[in-house]
């Protein structure tokens, strides 16, 4: 073992960052800091109660002063003033007042609650100036407690704690107790009453106290014993634990005592701004949260996966790189850097110690095996002692060194033989029995060697053999890779490095990507810079290993690449924390921390903390707002909006508080994109004018240098309809429309009844009144012709009378026929037709012809009767007048809604192109536009005449 001497102990630098006002906080004066099980962080601020996701702070309650706030099992805030005791409903956002102070009365105590502290009951403890006093919920009592009768300078006079098995404890100036839920009492353990904080460790159950002179002790509950730990100068108010460290927190200090190592950090940035100090909290990622005067102040603790490690200014020289690095124990790491300095570096305790070493030159490479520290640097080899005393074994300079299993070193220096030392015996020795060629050694640039499965593996400019060769220990001879694999397979012929993979091959890193060889030399892997330029961002790979989850490291100049198992890489640069870029110095990976060397300082990569941030953290929506309107939302599985609030804002958080520009965010909405949309580093998602119906939000998050988190935040949401667009709307007016034609319909029928009972009154008196006064007048006329006989000119009058009677009675009869409903049926109005066709047709011995198809049930109005019937009449007529024809035909059919008409004869036909000045064929057209209908009138001299026409029955 080691005993580590040194000229100094000295820890990195520590950096807060400060969140005040500027960032969205009410007020910079931070009295209180608490956590829900979410991971939200409750703010007691001087001007009210605040949530902070890591994004956005969100005011709660009243911007009124709260004295004391806490938070119980389900994530209620309780604060309280002297207005009383209240409660928030952080789902609700309801605030309730549980109970009301009374500010008239002369008592002062029932003006306070301080100190506000969940049991595990569920309890509300509080004290104010002579009491400890609880409300309990379950109840709606308060229970009150006498401590002290005189009156103290403060309400809060009491603390309090719950151990890992529930029970309660307190200090006050009553001492330190316990309550006994049973009996209703306190229990003293203690009458030392300067106690000022009480906190109990909930994983080990450990008890540490602090009082008003600065003193930490520590309790043994079994013996009911106190110790003194540690002594600070200043009250103690607030008290944790990270690990193995307390951390103590004063009105004007932060300290953290490592109880393994017995030594005090001081966090040199914070003392440095003089700031006053109220709350301490300690987060579930390990990470440090101060409420003071200036806001709140936020350090990644341990949680960092990459954390940045200056060296002290006070150890090295100036633009010192840290070359090389290897591990001697646990938690210490060696370091050589190019200055010729070597370090010692304390993982835990984040310490760095100085071995004095001089007149090395640049150390090239630390090996440490079977617990002795060898290094080859450019003015020898050297030997670290466990007295810490630096010995040199060899002169010369040596690039590269390694421990093959007969414990010999095996030396590189550029362009000369390898040397072989025998550590048993201290001699060099010649192990190798012949050379691949006689100038081996001076032809080749060997960079890296390195022992592993009985052959010292050989990385470098080799031109035969493409870089990379071997020495096999059992046969004695050196082999190039290039004898026994095809040269298409090296993705380079200078090799860089040396690694070992999960599986047990090879990885040999170099410019141009690397190569993955099995034990037998066999090349089973090719990984070309190119293919993955895009991701690792260079085509130089300095270093190279692999990782226990079968991932593979890669050092280049622009950064740290991770390549897992299926070939995904993941890039890290200064953005993710590490100090350069440039990762081609020192590189040395373990089970659990990767160090890599920079100018001036170390990246250490925490694999455990990467493991669990892969597990990342489940992303919660944080807020919901509706635009221009600032009424609180409770996040829920599934919301509704009305159709006016239907622009809508998503905040989002997974609750890890890294700086928001490392985060990006990406989003599908359903029914708005079905391809993911990216969001940059925006967390809130903004959707104005959403039209109704039911989305389906998925979000997902990254590390802006990683891969998407594959598990998706869903959020389901529904914009309801508007009044006049909802179901029941579109029933009620479907049913008044309906209602409304209906009416019409009904009112339609009605007059329509009423239009056929006037045509059938009027048919009715047409018939028996005129009708029969004129069939008497023609009687009549005919009798009076009869009578005068023999006067020839009043018998002349009397047969003009009866004519003309008879004349009247005929159109009297077409009146009828016409405006009688029941005769509106084409079928009716052709037989009428017919009727009177065939007796004036035939009566001149013409051939007449009708032909229809089904004209039964289909009626027409009475002007489309009347025009009808009249056309076909001036047809008749002027067929018989003027045509000389010996056939007439007439044909109608149906067609849907029309009806279509073809009348012609075979008579002498006329010119159709010539002016004519005859009524009757302009009566027709006349007729014929007054139907809607079309005429088409064809005729020829000699050759007969045909008419058609087509018109819509309504």
């Amino acid at each position: 073992m080691f005993l580590i001497t040194c000229f100094g102990a000295y820890s990195q630098e520590e950096s807060f960052e400060n969140i005040s006002t500027k960032d969205g906080l009410a007020s910079d004066a931070i009295l209180g800091l608490k956590r829900d099980s979410k991971g939200f962080l409750w703010v007691h601020s001087n001007l009210g109660i605040s949530r902070y996701d890591g994004y956005r702070f969100d005011i709660f309650g009243t911007r009124t002063k709260p004295d004391a706030m806490d938070i119980d099992a389900e994530d209620n805030i309780w604060l309280s003033n002297n207005r009383g005791l209240f409660k928030i409903n952080t789902s609700s956002g309801l605030f309730q007042t549980i109970i009301n102070s009374n500010l008239k009365d002369s008592n002062p105590d029932n003006d306070h609650f301080d100190g506000l502290f969940v049991d595990k009951k569920g309890w509300i403890w509080s004290t104010d100036f002579h009491h400890l006093k609880v409300y309990v919920p379950s109840e709606h009592i308060l229970k009150i407690f006498k401590v002290v009768d005189l009156n103290q300078q403060s309400p809060r006079i009491g603390y309090f704690a719950n151990d890992k098995s529930g029970n309660l404890w307190s200090i006050s100036p009553m001492g330190f107790c316990r309550f006994d839920y049973t009996a209703n009492k306190w229990i003293r353990y203690s009458s030392k009453n300067d106690f000022s904080y009480i906190y109990i460790d909930e994983k080990s159950g450990e008890f540490i106290l602090g009082d008003g002179t600065g003193q930490i002790y520590k309790y043994l509950p079994t013996r009911h014993l106190f110790i003194k730990i540690l002594r600070l100068k200043e009250k103690i108010i607030s008290i944790s634990t990270i690990g193995s460290q307390i951390l103590v927190l004063t009105p004007s200090q932060l300290k953290a005592y490592d109880r393994k190592g017995n030594t005090i950090h001081y966090f040199e940035d914070l003392d440095s701004q003089s700031l006053h100090f109220h709350s301490l909290l300690i987060n579930q990622n390990q990470e440090i949260w101060l409420g003071t005067d200036e806001g709140i102040f936020k350090q990644s603790f341990e949680k960092q996966v990459i954390k940045s490690i200056s060296l002290p200014k006070k150890l090295v020289s100036e633009k010192a790189i840290v070359s090389t690095i290897s591990k001697f124990s646990k938690q210490n790491y060696v370091l050589g850097l190019n200055t010729g300095e070597l370090l010692i570096y304390n993982s835990s305790l984040g310490t760095f110690n100085k071995i004095d070493f001089q007149n090395s030159g640049k150390i090239n490479e630390i090996l440490v095996e079977q617990n002795q520290i060898f290094i080859a640097a450019e003015r020898g080899l050297f030997k670290v002692l466990p007295s810490l005393k630096v010995v040199k074994l060899l002169d010369g300079m040596f690039t590269s060194l390694t421990l093959d299993n007969f414990n010999r070193l095996w030396l590189v220096s550029p362009n000369k033989p390898f040397r072989v030392l025998n550590l048993q015996n201290n001699r060099e020795l010649v192990p190798w029995l012949k050379l691949p060629y006689a100038s081996f050694f001076e032809e080749n640039l060997f960079r890296k060697v390195y022992f592993y499965k009985d052959k010292i593996w050989i990385a470098g400019w080799i031109p035969k053999g493409f870089g990379m060769a071997f020495y096999d220990l059992k046969n004695k001879t050196f082999e190039e890779l290039s004898n026994n694999n095809n040269h298409r397979d090296f993705v380079s012929d200078y090799y860089l490095n040396i690694g070992v993979s999960k599986a047990g091959n090879l990885l040999f890193s170099a410019y141009g990507g690397f190569n993955e060889v099995n034990v037998k030399g066999k090349i089973v892997g090719k990984f070309g810079s190119e293919q993955y330029q895009a991701l690792v961002a260079d085509y130089q790979y300095f270093n190279i290993w692999g990782g226990q989850d079968g991932e593979i490291w890669i050092g280049t100049k622009e950064g740290l690449a991770r390549m897992d198992s299926k070939g995904k890489v993941n890039r890290y640069t200064r953005f993710d924390g590490l100090v350069s870029n440039d990762i081609s110095n020192g590189f040395f990976v373990d089970d659990h921390l990767m160090l890599v060397g920079h100018k001036n300082g170390i990246s250490v990569v925490d694999f455990d903390v990467l493991s669990e941030s892969r597990v990342h953290n489940k992303l919660v929506l944080s807020k919901v707002s509706i635009l221009g309107k600032s009424t609180f939302i409770a996040p829920k599985s599934d919301m509704r909006f009305s159709k006016v609030d239907n622009s809508l804002s998503f905040s989002f958080s997974p609750l890890n508080y890294v700086s928001p520009q490392k985060i990006k965010y990406r989003y599908k909405l359903s029914g708005v994109s079905k391809n993911w949309i990216e969001n940059g580093s925006n967390s809130s998602f903004v959707f104005p004018n959403l039209t109704k119906g039911n989305y389906v939000l998925e979000v997902q998050y990254a590390k802006v240098s990683g891969s998407w988190v594959t598990k998706s935040k869903i959020v389901n949401f529904e914009i309801l309809p508007a009044w006049y667009e909802t179901l029941w709307f579109r029933i009620l007016l479907s049913v008044f429309i309906f209602g409304l034609f209906y009416a019409f319909y009904r009112f339609r029928l009605n007059q329509i009844q009423k239009v056929h009972a006037i045509r059938n009154r009027i048919s009715s008196d047409l018939h028996d009144e005129i009708g029969a006064s004129l069939s008497s007048i023609g009687i009549l006329g005919s009798l009076l012709t009869q009578n005068l006989s023999r006067d020839q000119k009043n018998n002349g009058f009397a047969q003009m009378i009866a004519e003309e009677a008879k004349k009247a009675g005929t159109a009297i009869d077409y009146i009828i026929w016409n405006i009688n409903p029941k005769f509106d049926s084409l079928e009716s109005l052709f037989t009428k037709i017919n009727k009177e066709a065939a007796e004036l047709i035939e009566a001149q011995n013409i051939q007449y012809e009708f032909e229809s198809n089904d004209l039964k049930d289909r009626n027409m109005s009475l002007d489309n009767k009347r025009n009808l019937y009249l056309m076909l009449k001036e047809l008749i007529n002027n067929a018989l007048k003027h045509s000389q024809s010996t056939k007439i035909s007439l044909k109608c059919s149906l067609s849907g809604n029309h009806l279509d008409l073809l009348f012609q004869d075979n008579g002498s036909g006329f010119d159709t192109t010539k002016e004519s000045n005859r009524n009757g064929l302009k009566n027709l057209k006349k007729r014929a536009d007054e139907l809607n209908g079309h005429l088409q009138i064809h005729s020829e001299i000699g050759k007969g005449t045909q008419i058609s026409l087509k018109f819509p029955i309504k």
